[in-house]
Formats: C-alpha cells, sequence, structure tokens
C-alpha cells in the first residue's frame, strides 16, 4: 500500500498555483557565477515557537515564512537558503532570511521528500 505520500507533490504543485506569488530571492553574497538574485515562485506563511529566552523563560515566536520549491532555487544554483538573504514580496516588501531565535534553523524543508523549503525571515524595516 502507497499511502499518502504520494501526494505531497500534488499538493505542493496546488499551493503554489492557488496561493502563490513571484518573489526575489536576493542572494546575500553573490554566487561563483556572479549571480545574485533569483525570480520564483513562493507562498507566504508563518510559524509558531516556543523557545527559552536568555533568562530561562518560554517565549512564543511567530516568523514569517515562506515556502519555495527547492528545485526553483536550484534551478537558480542555489543550494539553499542562506542567513541574511532578501526575499521582495510582489508588494515590494523586504523580508530578511534569519531564524526565529538563537540556536534554531533559518529554514527547514516543509515536507518529508524535501521538496518544499520553508524559510523563516522578519521585515525589513525601511
Amino acid at each position: 500500500m502507497r499511502g499518502f505520500s504520494h501526494l505531497a507533490g500534488v499538493l505542493n504543485g496546488t499551493l503554489q498555483s492557488s496561493n502563490g506569488e513571484t518573489v526575489t530571492y536576493q542572494l546575500n553574497t553573490a554566487l561563483s557565477s556572479g549571480r545574485t538574485s533569483a525570480t520564483v515562485n513562493a507562498v507566504q506563511a508563518e510559524s509558531r515557537q516556543q523557545v527559552i529566552n536568555d533568562r530561562g523563560l518560554i517565549t512564543k515566536v511567530k516568523t514569517k515564512d515562506f515556502l519555495i520549491k527547492v528545485e526553483d532555487l536550484e534551478d537558480y544554483g542555489i543550494n539553499q537558503p542562506r542567513r541574511d538573504d532578501i526575499i521582495v514580496s510582489e508588494d515590494g516588501q523586504k523580508w530578511q532570511v534569519t531564524p526565529p531565535a538563537s540556536g534554531l534553523d533559518y529554514f527547514e524543508y516543509s515536507d518529508f521528500k524535501q521538496y518544499l523549503y520553508r524559510i523563516h525571515t522578519k521585515k525589513v524595516k525601511s
């Protein structure tokens, strides 16, 4: 029995086409090819996590996330998101790739087969 794992790609495609937008992914440092940006489809989402702060208290952290297909970034030679890269949404807002809190990753895979990045960001102040 196959289960539902084969549906991950179908669901990701449906999500991208129904709620997606075109964003510009700007690299913090240029690739060896000289490339500094990529235009890809993304879906905006959010994450909520509980973390322990410097004083040992549990705090809740919310981030704006962008769901981007791994292959879309790889098509531009980008192997994975990097800290301090910038994502520019269709409305011109800028979002910096950053971990939700110290010690956490700034991206993770959104699905079991690692087809989709969930990239954590914070809004860049104008």
